[in-house]
C-alpha cells in the first residue's frame, strides 16, 4: 500500500505498431526479426519479430491473428481505430510536467517502439521499449492445454522519465471482425449481453470489472448501471467462437467493445489493465475565468502481480452457452469452485429494524424502529408453512443493534432490543433449526453512518467520500436522505476478526456477507493507499475465514466461498449498444450454487421478473416486513414501500405452487442450452433432459409443438 502522487497532467495515448509506420517521421524498429514458435498437442503460437502473433488450433485448423489484414488499406475508419486493429497493444500515458487546462484526453501514436521477442522454455517474451517515452514492459505468452495466456508482468514496467502509464490494452484486435463478417460480441454486463455485429451503434461499450470505482461517485447518473460480475468476454464470428477470461489483474481491468458503424468498419472486444487511475478537481469555481483542473494519478497495480488474459478458440458451432461451460470448468479446476447440493426454496428477505428521525427538546436524532420483530419473523415462517410452502429460506436484514445501515463501523453485533432482544432471537433460531429452515443473518461490513475519519474511504485529494441513494426516475442523488460512508479496506480483515467473536456469542451458524461479495473499491488516502486489488485480496481472505456463507449479486472472486447467492443478476444495463440480454451468469452457476432471482416485490415489472426467475431456473425471493408500509413513509427506506408481508403472501403461495414442482426437478441440474425460439420466447435446456420454455408475450404462442400461455411457461 503506497501513497499516490498528485500531478498536473496532460493525458496522451499511443498505439504500439512496432513494424508499421505510425506517423510522419516515425521510426518503429524491430530488434529481432526471427519468429519464435511454441506449441502443444492442441495449439501452435507464432510470435514474429515485430510482436505480431498467430494462434492456430491443430484440431480445427483455425488460425487467428493479432492484426486485421483489412486495416492496412482501410479508407473507411478513423485513424485511431485502424491503428488499434493493427496493434498488439495500446497504451495511454500522461506527463507529470505539463499543466492540464482541460479534462479532455488527447491521443497520439508512438514514434518508435522497439520490440525484442525471445523464447524462454515454453514461453515467449515480447519486450516493448519506448525509448522516446522512457517506458518499457514485457508481455509473456504461454500455451495451456486448450488456451493462449497473455500476461503483462507489472514488475517489468519501467518508467524512467516524466511520462507514466495509465492503461495498457492487450491484444485489442484478436479475433476482431469487419463489416463483412457476421456474428455477435458477448460482454458480461449484469447477467450478460450480446452486441450484434454491424449494429451501427456509434457509442462503444466500456465498463470496469466489478463496478465503477466508488471514489469517482458522481452527482448525477445517466443510467441504471449493472456491474460486470464476471471477468470474461467473447465473440462468435462467422460461426466460430473465441472466449477470454481475465484471470489475474481483474480488479483493475475494464472491458471495451464496439460494433461496426458509419465511422468504424470493425467489430471488436478487448480488455484493458488500468495501471493508474486519474481523478480531476477544479481549483476554482466554475464561474471563475481562471478555473484550472488538476489531476491526481494513483497507481493501481499494488496487490496484483500481472494482468493475465486467457484466450480460448472454441471452433465452429460455438455460442455463449459454450463460453459459460468453459468458464464453469475454469472456476471448478482453477478457482476451487465445488458443486454443491442445491435445493428448491422460497426465499424471504425480511427487514428487521431501521433508523428513523426523531426529536427531543428541539434536538434531532435517529432512533431504531422495528419493522419485523424476531417473534414476527417466526410467525411469518409459520404462516407460510401452514399454507403449504415446504421449503423456505430466510435472509434477515437489519436484525442486529446496528440496524439496516450501520450506525457505526461494523466490528461487533448483538441482538436488537427493539426486535425482542437476545431471548427472542434465540427462540427464533431454535424454531428454525427444528424446522430445518436455513436463515442467513445479513452483515454489512462496508457501509456506516458514523465513524472515525480513519475508517472512511478518501479521494486522492484526501476528501472523505460520502455516498447517497439515487432517484431512479431521474438518476440524481436523493438529497432528502442521509448519506453514508464506506469502510477503508485496510480495516476489513481486522474488523471481521473482532466481529467473529460476537457472532460466536450469538451462536450464529450461517450469515450473509453480501457487501463483501459484491463490492470492491480503492481508498486513496495519501498516507496509506489501498488499491482495488488489495481490497479484493482482503475480501477473499474474510470470505475464506467465514467458511461457506451467502452473498448477494456476487463477484467471481467470492464464488468459491459461497453456498448461496441472493439476487443473482437477471438483467443488463440496457445500453443502446446492447442488443440482447442473456443469462450467462446463471448458465455458468446454475446447479453449482443455490441462486435466487431478484426480489419479486421490489421489481418494477413483477410478471417479467417472475418469468426471468423461471427462465434461469432460479429460486423465488420476496422482500417484506411485518409492519404496515405506512411505517416507512418519509424515512430513508421508503423505497421498500409496498413490501408488507400481508400484501405479497398470497402471490408467493400461488407462484410457489405453480413453479416449485418444476424447480425441484431442475434445481440440481446444469444448464446445457439456451436459445430464443421466436420473439420473446426462450428455451432453457438442462443436463437431465428437461427443457423449459418461457413466453414473455402478452398472447399465447405455439413453440416447439406446444402452446405456451401469455406471460407463462411450459415444461418439456
Amino acid at each position: 500500500m503506497k501513497a499516490f502522487r498528485l500531478v498536473s497532467a496532460v493525458l496522451a495515448a499511443v498505439i504500439i505498431t512496432a513494424a508499421l509506420p505510425v506517423g510522419p517521421g516515425a521510426r518503429a524498429e524491430t530488434v529481432s526479426s526471427e519468429t519464435e514458435i511454441t506449441e502443444n498437442e492442441s495449439l501452435q503460437l507464432s510470435v514474429f519479430g515485430n510482436g505480431e502473433l498467430t494462434l492456430s488450433s491443430k484440431q480445427s485448423g483455425e488460425t487467428v491473428k493479432s492484426r486485421l489484414d483489412y486495416a492496412k488499406n482501410d479508407s473507411h475508419s478513423s485513424g485511431l481505430v485502424k491503428k488499434m486493429m493493427s496493434s498488439e497493444l495500446v497504451i495511454d500515458y500522461y506527463s507529470e510536467k505539463d499543466i492540464l487546462t482541460s479534462s479532455v484526453s488527447t491521443k497520439g501514436y508512438s514514434d518508435e517502439a522497439e520490440v525484442t521477442v525471445k523464447k524462454e522454455n515454453d514461453a515467449i517474451r515480447a519486450s516493448y521499449n519506448f525509448a522516446e517515452l522512457s517506458i518499457s514492459f514485457d508481455v509473456v505468452y504461454t500455451l495451456g492445454k486448450d488456451y493462449l495466456s497473455a500476461s503483462i508482468d507489472f514488475k517489468s514496467i519501467k518508467e524512467t522519465g516524466d511520462l507514466k502509464l495509465l492503461q495498457i490494452t492487450l491484444l485489442p484486435a484478436l479475433f476482431a471482425g469487419t463489416g463483412d463478417d457476421n456474428g455477435y460480441i458477448f460482454v458480461p454486463d449484469g447477467s450478460g449481453a450480446l452486441i450484434n455485429f454491424n449494429n451501427n451503434s456509434i457509442k462503444a461499450y466500456n465498463a470496469d470489472v466489478y463496478g465503477t470505482e466508488a471514489s469517482k461517485d458522481n452527482n448525477m447518473k445517466t443510467s441504471y448501471d449493472r456491474s460486470i460480475r464476471m471477468p470474461v468476454y467473447g465473440m462468435v464470428k462467422n460461426g466460430s467462437g473465441m472466449f477470454a477470461i481475465i484471470e489475474s489483474g481483474d480488479a483493475v481491468a475494464s472491458i471495451s467493445a464496439a460494433s461496426a458503424n458509419t465511422e468504424s468498419y470493425y467489430n471488436y472486444v478487448n480488455a484493458t489493465a488500468n495501471i493508474r487511475c486519474t481523478y480531476e478537481k477544479a481549483m476554482f469555481t466554475a464561474n471563475d475565468k481562471t478555473n484550472q483542473t488538476v489531476f491526481a494519478a494513483v497507481k493501481q497495480t499494488d496487490g496484483a502481480e500481472a494482468f493475465t488474459v486467457r484466450f480460448y478458440l472454441l471452433g465452429k458451432g460455438a455460442d455463449y452457452v459454450e463460453m459459460a461451460k468453459v468458464y464453469r470448468n475454469y472456476l471448478t479446476n482453477e478457482e476451487r469452485l465445488e458443486k454443491q447440493k442445491t435445493s428448491a426454496e422460497l426465499n424471504v428477505e425480511l427487514i428487521g429494524a431501521i433508523d428513523v428521525k426523531a426529536n427531543f427538546l428541539g434536538f434531532s436524532y435517529y432512533k431504531s424502529k422495528a419493522l419485523t420483530e424476531y417473534s414476527e419473523a417466526l410467525n411469518i415462517v409459520k404462516e407460510l408453512k401452514k399454507d403449504g410452502i415446504e421449503n423456505i429460506a430466510i435472509r434477515y436484514l437489519g436484525w442486529s443493534n446496528n440496524g439496516m445501515t450501520n450506525a457505526a463501523v461494523m466490528k461487533k453485533v448483538k441482538a436488537s432490543g427493539v426486535l425482542g432482544g437476545k431471548k427472542d432471537l434465540r427462540l427464533l433460531n431454535d424454531y428454525l433449526n427444528d424446522e430445518g429452515v436455513p436463515i442467513y443473518y445479513d452483515i454489512d461490513m462496508l457501509k456506516f453512518y458514523k465513524g472515525a475519519k480513519k475508517y472512511k474511504v478518501s479521494s486522492p485529494f484526501n476528501d472523505r467520500i460520502s455516498f447517497s441513494r439515487y432517484l431512479r426516475s431521474v438518476y440524481a442523488k436523493d438529497i432528502s436522505k442521509r448519506s453514508w460512508y464506506l469502510l477503508s479496506a485496510k480495516y476489513l480483515e481486522s474488523n471481521y476478526s473482532a466481529l467473529e467473536k460476537s457472532l460466536k456469542r450469538l451462536d450464529m451458524e450461517s450469515y450473509s456477507l453480501a457487501s463483501v461479495t459484491s463490492s470492491i473499491y480503492s481508498d486513496f488516502n495519501s498516507k496509506d493507499t489501498v488499491t482495488r486489488s488489495e481490497m479484493l485480496n482482503s475480501a477473499a481472505a474474510v470470505l475464506k475465514a467465514a467458511g461457506k456463507t451467502a452473498g448477494e449479486t456476487a463477484n467471481s472472486y467470492a464464488l468459491p466461498y459461497l453456498n448461496k447467492i441472493f439476487s443473482a443478476p437477471m438483467y443488463s444495463s440496457g445500453y443502446l449498444i446492447l442488443d440482447k440480454e442473456i443469462p450467462f451468469y446463471e448458465i455458468t452457476l446454475h446447479g453449482m450454487i443455490d441462486l435466487t432471482g431478484e426480489s419479486q416485490f421490489v421489481s418494477n415489472d413483477r410478471s417479467v421478473n417472475y418469468l426471468k426467475t423461471v427462465e434461469t431456473g432460479s429460486q423465488l425471493m420476496y422482500t417484506g416486513m411485518a409492519a404496515d408500509s405506512s411505517e416507512i413513509v418519509d424515512t430513508d427506506y421508503d423505497y421498500l414501500y409496498g413490501t408488507s408481508f400481508s400484501l405479497w403472501k398470497d402471490d408467493a403461495v400461488s407462484k410457489y405452487k405453480e413453479y416449485y414442482p418444476l424447480l425441484k426437478e431442475i434445481s440440481d441440474s446444469l444448464i446445457v442450452s439456451h436459445r430464443e425460439l421466436q420473439d420473446n420466447v426462450f428455451e432453457t435446456g438442462y443436463e437431465n433432459g428437461i427443457r423449459v420454455i418461457v413466453n414473455y408475450n402478452s398472447q399465447d404462442v405455439q413453440a416447439d409443438g406446444i402452446k405456451i400461455p401469455a406471460y407463462g411457461f411450459a415444461r418439456r
